[in-house]
């Protein structure tokens, strides 16, 4: 078989902030838009369309490759890269942050130095300092136009 790489878990949002839990997920590859082959944590064959989960969170492993994640008529680009499902796989984090504030302490375990996406809770990008001095467990956010809620995306 085919070395797979991990997607998520990642949680999915409506553009208004409500977690988008039961949300049915086509995955396509592309550029040729057939149905993706994907696979559960134990290498076992999953059905495409795929569910958001209670908490909105998708999860699948799939060959490396490009492929479309579609839903509620949006479609998202994805490239899924990296190593093998056992040892390699592309680590990710969500953090939610409901209350908002200027500095977000983020612990995320992942042993690494992610990249990190920051949204507010309108889906907009924002800008935000990252700081790594406490170590490759956790980083600290700081927005220095004022409090925000709304989720960081990890990834390392």
């Amino acid at each position: 078989m085919t070395a797979l790489v991990h997607y998520g878990p990642e949680q999915w949002w409506y553009p208004s902030g409500r977690v988008a839990a039961g949300v049915r997920v086509t995955v396509v590859t592309m550029p040729a838009e057939q149905l993706a082959a994907l696979y559960d944590v134990d290498s076992l064959p999953m059905a495409n369309p795929v569910m958001t989960d209670a908490e909105g969170e998708l999860e699948f492993w799939a060959p490396a490759g490009d492929y479309a994640l579609r839903a509620n008529g949006v479609s998202i680009p994805l490239v899924l890269e990296g190593g093998a499902l056992d040892t390699d796989a592309v680590k990710t984090y969500v953090h939610s942050q409901p209350t908002p504030s200027q500095t977000w302490v983020v612990t995320h375990n992942l042993n690494t130095y992610p990249e990190v996406l920051v949204k507010a809770t309108d889906g907009t990008e924002l800008e935000g300092d990252t700081d790594y001095s406490a170590g490759p467990n956790q980083v600290t956010i700081s927005f220095p136009g004022g409090a925000v809620s709304g989720v960081a995306y990890l990834r390392g």
